[in-house]
C-alpha cells in the first residue's frame, strides 16, 4: 500500500515538473514573440488580408538574421514576428520597423491586453499565414472580385447559370495569376479579362463587363455588399 502511495505522489510529481517545464518553454517562446497592426488588409476584399502587398514583406522579414519566422494574419491587420534564440526584442522589432517602411507600411508595435489576445490567436495558427502562404489570401481576393464583377454584369443583362459560372471562374483565374505575379503587365492583364468576358458573354454582356471594369475592382456602394474600403492601395494590381 505504501509502495503505491509512493509510486502515485511520485508520478504527480512528474506530472507537475513536465507541465511546469511545458510552461516554461511556452513562455520562452512568447518572450521571443512580437506583435504589430499592419495594414495590409486589401481594399478589393477589406474582410480578408493582401496577399500580394504583404508577401515581399514577409519573405525579406523571415531571411532577415534574429527573425525565425514572420507570420500575417488571415485580415491583414496583425503581423507576428518570431525572433531567434540569440535575438535581442530592440534589433527585432527595428528590423520590423525598417522592412516595412521600405515596404511602404508602417508598423506600431502590440501590447497589454491587445497583444495577449492576438498572441492566443497567433499560438493556435489557426487564419495565420507565412510568406509564401499569402498567395492563398491572392486567391480569395481573386474569386471575391470576379464574383463582383459578375454580379455588376448581371445587373445589366441576363445571364445563365451556366454562363456566370464560367464567367466568374475564368476571371478568378486571371485576376489570382495578376495578383500573386504571374500576369504582371497591365494591358496584358486587361487583355485577358477581356478575353475572357468575350469567351462567355455575347455583344451586350461584354459591353455591360467593360462597364462593371470601369467601376474598380474595389466594392461600391451600389454593389450591396456592407462595406467599403478607405485603405490606401495595396495590391499590385493598381486597377482593374
Amino acid at each position: 500500500m505504501k509502495k503505491r502511495i509512493l509510486a502515485v505522489a511520485v508520478a504527480s510529481l512528474l506530472g507537475a515538473s513536465l507541465a511546469f517545464a511545458e510552461g516554461v518553454k511556452v513562455q520562452t517562446v512568447s518572450d521571443r514573440i512580437i506583435l504589430f497592426n499592419v495594414p495590409f488588409a486589401c481594399p478589393a476584399a477589406p474582410e480578408i488580408g493582401c496577399g500580394s502587398r504583404s508577401k515581399p514583406a514577409l519573405l525579406e522579414l523571415q531571411h532577415q538574421p534574429g527573425i525565425a519566422e514572420a507570420w500575417l494574419n488571415g485580415t491583414g491587420t496583425v503581423l507576428a514576428v518570431v525572433g531567434t534564440e540569440d535575438s535581442n526584442r530592440e534589433s527585432r522589432v527595428k528590423t520590423v520597423q525598417s522592412i516595412l517602411e521600405k515596404n511602404g507600411a508602417a508598423a506600431t508595435e502590440l501590447t497589454g491586453e491587445n497583444r495577449e489576445a492576438e498572441l492566443k490567436s497567433f499560438v493556435l495558427h489557426h487564419d495565420w499565414y507565412r510568406g509564401g502562404e499569402v498567395d492563398s489570401l491572392s486567391k480569395q481576393e481573386a474569386e471575391i472580385v470576379a464574383a463582383r464583377l459578375v454580379r455588376r454584369v448581371q445587373g445589366k443583362v441576363p445571364l445563365s447559370e451556366g454562363n456566370a459560372k464560367a464567367l466568374e471562374s475564368g476571371l478568378a483565374q486571371v485576376i489570382s495569376d495578376g495578383f500573386i505575379g504571374k500576369t504582371d503587365e497591365k494591358p496584358e492583364f486587361a487583355q485577358e479579362l477581356l478575353k475572357v468576358a468575350r469567351k462567355n458573354l455575347d455583344e451586350m454582356g461584354v459591353a455591360a463587363f467593360q462597364e462593371a471594369i470601369a467601376k474598380g475592382y474595389r466594392p461600391q456602394a451600389e454593389d450591396n455588399e456592407g462595406t467599403k474600403s478607405r485603405t490606401p492601395d495595396c495590391c499590385s494590381i493598381k486597377a482593374i
